[in-house]
């Protein structure tokens, strides 16, 4: 979802934070995609360290700088991308890790990952987050001309528009949220809205 939301109001969010330097928001937006290998990566990297196999993360780290410096000489150099090949390949580099991460986790560990609820359920979740987001902030900046206030409205909808969404499709379990702060009251609330 972060990925999602960061790729959607990218432009909105530069603006937000340097209104007198916006024009970097296209560098967000492309790069948000990067948000979900560099989370993979740090979340197998963490279990395999704390496994005890150390190694296995640093040899994704060095697989992940190859593809970079790969991908970095093959696309800064074209003048319709420039600066857009250095995050392209910041993409390709976390990539490549999370994936060699995640498959030596799973080798390691022979754990199969349920990837429908870790990977289908949230991707489904954050497009219908994500089409919200820019109906919300296009549809008040329409009556409300204030970049930062739409922005800021619409990341808020966003995130209960994700989460209920993950509810409806059963993304989000009654594990998951006991694990939270306030949990109970939100799966006790979820489930007299018949959320859950």
């Amino acid at each position: 979802p972060a990925a999602v939301g960061i790729g959607v109001l990218g432009p909105q969010i530069i603006a937000m934070l340097f209104p007198k330097a916006s024009d970097g928001g296209i560098l967000l937006t492309v790069g948000a995609i990067s948000i979900i290998f560099l989370a993979l990566c740090q979340t197998a990297t963490g279990i395999l360290q704390g496994i005890g196999h150390i190694r296995v993360p640093v040899v994704g780290a060095l697989l992940g700088a190859v593809m970079k410096v790969i991908l970095n000489a093959i696309l800064i150099p074209i003048p319709a991308l420039n600066i857009i090949g250095a995050v392209l390949s910041t993409t390709g580099c976390y990539l490549v890790a999370s994936i060699f991460d995640v498959y030596m986790l799973s080798r390691i560990t022979k754990v199969r990952f349920d990837f429908k609820r870790i990977l289908l359920k949230p991707i489904l979740g954050s497009i219908v987050m994500g089409i919200a987001a820019l109906g919300v902030y296009f549809g008040l900046y329409h009556f409300v001309p204030s970049n930062t206030l739409c922005t800021l409205v619409a990341i808020v909808l966003a995130i209960v528009v994700y989460g209920l969404i993950m509810l409806i499709i059963g993304g989000i379990q009654e594990e998951d949220l006991q694990s939270i702060p306030m949990g109970g009251r939100l799966i006790r609330l979820s489930k007299k809205l018949h959320l859950m």
